[in-house]
């Protein structure tokens, strides 16, 4: 073996391997990432779930901003009886996840 195929047979392995090393990179980012999201799916179902069940937004978003998750939930009118709960979920890259749900309205409004 002469020193120019050392050479080159080293460089084809460096390359290969730093090839290697980015792939397990980004399965770990992505792993990391679909933890993140499921968590915001999480919460957000439950806060949901929170909110339709009747306990007052401000308190849900209380209990969630004391857990470090930011999350908003709204209630608007949708149509005459049937109320609209949407909660928000920011996540940290910047994107959100947004769960609604239509409901009957607590006041009973036709």
């Amino acid at each position: 073996m002469t020193l120019l195929e050392a050479v080159i047979a080293f460089v084809i392995l460096s390359v290969v391997g730093v090839v290697c090393l980015d792939q397990s990179r980004g399965a770990a980012q992505l792993q990391v990432r679909s933890a993140e999201w499921t968590h915001a799916v999480a919460n957000a179902e439950s806060a949901l779930a929170e909110a339709v069940a009747g306990t007052p937004l401000d308190e849900v978003e209380a209990a969630y901003r004391a857990s470090n998750a930011p999350i908003r939930v709204q209630r608007r009118v949708w149509r005459a009886g049937v109320d609209q709960v949407e909660v928000t979920v920011s996540l940290a890259n910047g994107t959100s996840y947004v769960l609604a749900r239509l409901t009957p309205s607590p006041s009973g409004r036709r």
